[in-house]
């Protein structure tokens, strides 16, 4: 079971997420009191939590932003401060709570900036409309009553009613009565239930909307009833004022409870946090299974048990159906890594004095979370490019006739096996004579060369490679893209370019749905079998001499199409380096086509992998491995790895 301080930090990590993203809604100007409403729940929650746990810095910081919260939910902080400094306050205090996380996690004293509550209590301040010339108008205030009524169990739960009591004083005057009616006796007494009713009368200036609002985190822990009263606050006002007090057997009561109790009936799904290494181990035991499945079905074969057989049949069918759930388990959507990206606009908007929009398409298709979480780093590499070098500033758009505020997509579409990111801006575009004499200078080719723009645009991804002339803090060290390349190629991914001058560029990344399965395309090599990506693979064709290029061991003329040569039994170091039967595998990484020798392809398969551990993860040619219906293994090439080993071998 994990620790309660684990598994606050992960809850407040998302309602964190929920803040930045309902800020930012903000400052578009969508929702804005719906906006304000989810910032305050989410500070509130934290606060809570925090106390109960011991974390009472975080507790006391989150209470003094959850005050300012409640100005602007009563309308107190003017409108165009909202969208600027209200917005960036909230931001900054949620970067310090999720600095302060951080400190939990690794065992460390949490520092409050004090700088920050300084600006907190400032903009209180500073920034109340009329707050003091409407002291007068507040007098004539509303009357209201309110019946409350939590279930036995919440303080079992850790939750206290009190605090209720607490918000509701914050609006006005209140007169709080308690019915001790339920309260057992001594020996039905049990001592962590809760057997008390309140009745309260409140005077305030609030509406009823606004009084309900105090109740938002105490729907589903009981009942309560809110009413507008005749009776002035100084009366003598109990519980008999408004009806009856609140009983167990009163059916008018149960009423209320009955409509007011959420998720009494409507609640039929239950979010369940399970840790990703638990559905690891549940893939493999499915992957074991299937295995199973296979060596048993052998076996029942050659007995010619044919009712055994059908038996069988079913039971095969219930396993893949076992893991197709499990793979839909692992699924997110591709909108937990998106959104994240509207703050980084944001911020890099400011910074560069630049008017940028972020467009997302396709947020809600789904991607294993091992991708997900793994594809942050690389997107925001590439994000941060196309602001800093791709869109161009608002003069230089001027005078390309272009729209002051630049453009970049993200796009995700499904295309079966695997997930298209598409990640474009409307900017400057390559200039590719400059990538070319760059080249040039850092002897990545030489003067002689005849290079397309594709095989321009994979030089970008060459370590110590820029296409901007001047280093900022932002981009321009040439090492982003080669490392933005790697982490693709280690989710099994590819990454394409393709731009044009003046219209802006795109960069196409290809992904497999999950890290778990491979659809792949069996091969022998020398009596053993691998199992390449199958969405690198293009085409499979025969092996023959024809193919060669001038007949050159290291070209083969692919209709005209001249594509590097690599032989497996050359790298596997076979006893023979060439089978009379060979075929070509033809695949494809980023602009570059290979071929790759095999000695029998034998078709398309779909199976679990196993991830390499201790010594084997070194080994860069494999990605991992696969346990065959025999019982034996096959290795899973990692096509970037081949390549490099190549062109390493090359150079020696």
């Amino acid at each position: 079971m994990q620790p309660p301080k684990d598994i606050f930090c992960m809850e407040a990590d998302e309602l964190l997420d929920i803040i930045e993203q309902s800020i930012l809604d903000i400052e578009t100007g969508k929702l804005i009191p719906d906006a304000i409403n989810n910032i305050f729940r989410a500070f509130h929650t934290i606060k809570g939590s925090a106390a109960m746990l011991g974390f009472q810095e975080i507790s006391n910081f989150s209470h003094e932003v959850e005050s300012l919260l409640e100005m602007a939910r009563r309308g107190e902080i003017k409108s165009e401060v909202l969208t600027n400094d209200f917005s960036q306050i909230i931001l900054s205090s949620k970067d310090h709570l999720r600095e302060c996380l951080q400190c939990i996690k690794s065992d460390q004293k949490i520092t409050i900036y004090c700088v920050l509550l300084v600006e907190i209590d400032k903009l209180k301040n500073d920034n109340v409309k009329n707050q003091h010339d409407t002291v007068s108008e507040k007098e004539s205030s509303n009357c209201y009553y309110i019946e409350l009524k939590p279930n036995k169990d919440i303080v079992k739960i850790g939750l206290d009613p009190v605090s209720v009591l607490k918000d509701l004083s914050k609006m006005g005057k209140c007169d709080v009565k308690v019915n001790t009616n339920s309260v057992p006796g001594l020996g039905d007494l049990n001592a962590i239930d809760l057997y008390i009713i309140w009745g309260i009368t409140i005077q305030t200036p609030n509406d009823i909307d606004t009084v309900k609002q105090a109740f938002i985190f105490y729907e589903g822990m009981g009942a309560y009833d809110v009413k507008e009263t005749n009776n002035t606050f100084n009366a003598n006002c109990d519980m008999s004022d408004t009806g009856k007090p609140l009983q167990e057997d009163d059916t008018s009561v149960r009423g209320v409870i009955e409509e007011k109790a959420l998720g009494a009936s409507n609640k039929k799904v239950v979010d369940v946090k399970v840790s990703s290494l638990r559905l690891d181990t549940l893939v493999n035991l499915v992957g074991e299974l299937v295995v199973n499945y296979t060596q048993l079905y052998k076996n029942i074969i050659k007995s010619k048990d044919v009712e055994t057989c059908i038996v069988l049949e079913e039971h095969n069918r219930i396993i893949e159906s076992l893991k197709e759930s499990v793979l839909e388990i692992r699924m997110v959507p591709v909108s937990v890594v998106f959104n994240r990206f509207r703050r980084v606009i944001r911020d890099l908007n400011k910074e560069l004095n630049k008017n940028v929009e972020l467009l997302i398409e396709g947020e809600d298709t789904e991607l294993d979370k091992t991708i997900v979480d793994k594809l942050y780093d690389p997107l925001l590499h590439l994000v941060r490019n196309s602001m800093d070098h791709g869109i161009e500033d608002n003069q230089n758009r001027k005078i390309s006739d272009k729209s002051p505020n630049g453009k970049i997509t993200l796009k995700a579409i499904n295309e079966g096996s695997q997930i298209k990111i598409i990640i474009k801006d409307d900017g400057v575009g390559i200039n590719y004579q400059y990538i070319r004499n760059n080249a040039l200078k850092l002897g990545l080719i030489d003067q002689n060369s005849k290079l397309t723009n594709d095989e321009l645009s994979d030089l970008i991804f060459k370590p110590g490679f820029s296409t901007k002339e001047n280093l900022t803090q932002i981009s321009g060290r040439g090492m982003g893209m080669s490392v933005v390349k790697e982490e693709i190629h280690d989710l099994r991914g590819t990454i394409a370019l393709n731009s044009d001058h003046n219209r802006g560029t795109v960069i196409t990344i290809r992904l497999p749905l999950t890290l778990s399965i491979i659809e792949g395309l069996l091969t022998v090599v020398d009596q053993r079998k691998y199992i390449f990506p199958m969405s690198s693979v293009r085409e499979n064709i025969n092996y023959s001499n024809s193919l060669e290029y001038n007949n050159k061991w290291e070209l083969l003329d692919i209709r005209g199409d001249l594509i590097p040569h690599i032989s497996l039994r050359e790298i596997f170091k076979a006893k023979q380096l060439r089978n009379k039967d060979s075929q070509i595998v033809v695949v494809r990484i980023g602009n570059e086509k290979f071929g790759i020798e095999v000695d029998k392809i034998i078709g398309p398969y779909q199976t679990v992998i196993q991830p390499f551990n201790g010594l084997l993860k070194g080994i860069n040619v494999f990605s991992g491995a696969s346990i065959m219906g025999d019982g034996g293994v096959s290795l899973i090439i990692n096509l970037m790895g081949i390549l490099e080993y190549t062109q390493l071998k090359k150079y020696e």
